[in-house]
């Protein structure tokens, strides 16, 4: 693109030509065609500008969580012999505050060999980002024109959701030897279905309200119990804005991750459920690192949460709310009456703007006997759910014969 250097060149040229036309001067002619010249080479010096470039970005660590801080390295050259002046860019990181993201860069020249730069981030939130290609701005040799391109360095990052260890957490340190049920078949106390009888089973768990449907005998499975499993369920239900990552969606999924590291050090094995269809969780036990990367990516969902509880047999099970509603008793309330031990955490919605659903949830809860915690975001909340009070803590009942069938 022609600047406005040029055009004043280009009058100026014409100007001192028509001065030499009109006086017979010579060296006004000379200077006329010596402006124009520079017009004209600059044209042509700069039709090759910011042609045939590389680049590479790369970090200083393999994972990123939320709130750490990481280096961005980014390395550009020029895949020719000529180098390239006068080179003015800005790298966009969409892994830092909006704020911040523009970093502007003046390079005196860039060779064969790669220019090498480096900068601090600190992660602002968690997600999957994919990083802009680097904008460039050239209008070397004289200013007379510009040039601007984009050089793509396809680079892409999955950001974890900030992880607090917790110090205690009651629903999972009180737990009796005879709750530690796990789904697998085995001679426990918690039935977990039924099956066909097989030779060497025992009379007495014949379920003869299955055999009678069947037309052949059916025996209750038992859990094995020397194992508990954590089902962990996450409600998607949120309606307010989420542009800000202040707001009660994102408390819900750091309680969640932390809570989920808390039982990962004692070795529980974890289910995890939750309401948004576009990241499926894995239908058994969740490791580590799965449980990170879909807790990364996981966006607010009108599932309800009763579909979310659904007929699950373990009986350990923590509720996170993020919008609480003073309906979800119901659920909750239900899920405590099949002998389900439950926590239910409740992010707090008034500083986002929203209601006080949250205290009248926990109200309703904790007259129904259910853990519950309110966790306020002007609080540190790996703090509050260390504090959890049990309302009861006793051992989960055996499922009722009407609930198998």
């Amino acid at each position: 693109m022609i600047t406005g250097r040029a055009f004043g060149f280009l009058i100026a040229a014409f100007i001192l030509y028509l001065f030499g036309n009109q006086t017979q001067v010579g060296w006004l002619y000379v200077m006329s065609a010596l402006m124009g010249g520079l017009v004209m080479v600059g044209w042509l010096i700069h039709r090759g500008t910011l042609k045939r470039m590389t680049g590479e970005r790369d970090f200083d660590r393999d994972t990123f969580h939320e709130t750490e801080t990481i280096v961005v390295n980014v390395r550009i050259a020029r895949a020719a012999r000529l180098p390239i002046y006068q080179l003015s860019m800005v790298e966009c990181c969409p892994l830092a505050s909006a704020e911040i993201r523009d970093h502007r860069l003046y390079i005196p020249v860039i060779t064969a060999a790669p220019l090498r730069y480096s900068y601090p981030v600190v992660l602002d939130r968690r997600g999957v980002y994919t990083f802009p290609a680097v904008q460039m701005r050239s209008a070397f040799p004289f200013g007379f024109f510009r040039r601007a391109a984009r050089l793509d360095i396809r680079t892409n990052a999955l950001v974890y959701p900030e992880v607090k260890q917790i110090i205690r957490f009651p629903l999972l340190d009180h737990q009796l030897a005879a709750e530690r049920m796990s789904e697998r078949a085995g001679h426990g106390g918690e039935v977990i279905g039924v099956r066909v009888f097989r030779s060497g089973d025992s009379p007495r768990h014949i379920h003869w309200r299955s055999t009678a449907r069947a037309g052949h005998l059916m025996t209750r499975e038992f859990a094995n119990e020397h194992q508990p499993t954590l089902t962990l369920i996450v409600d998607t239900r949120y309606h307010r804005s989420i542009e800000s990552k202040f707001n009660g969606f994102e408390y819900a999924i750091k309680c969640a991750v932390s809570i989920a590291d808390y039982a990962n050090r004692l070795h529980l094995p974890i289910m995890l459920r939750h309401g948004d269809e576009r990241v499926p969780a894995p239908p058994g036990h969740i490791v580590w690192d799965a449980m990170l990367q879909v807790m990364a990516r996981i966006q607010p969902a009108p599932t309800p949460l009763e579909n979310l509880i659904g007929t699950t047999m373990h009986a350990l099970h923590v509720v996170v709310i993020p919008q609480p509603h003073r309906s979800d008793d119901a659920a909750l309330t239900a899920l405590r009456a099949r002998g389900i031990s439950v926590s239910v955490v409740l992010i707090d919605n008034v500083p986002f703007g929203g209601d006080d659903e949250a205290d009248r949830l926990y109200t309703a809860l904790r007259a129904a006997q259910i853990d519950a915690v309110i966790i306020r975001p002007s609080e540190d909340y790996a703090t509050q759910l260390s504090a959890v009070s049990p309302a009861i803590t006793r051992k989960a009942r055996l499922h009722a014969e009407t609930d198998i069938s």
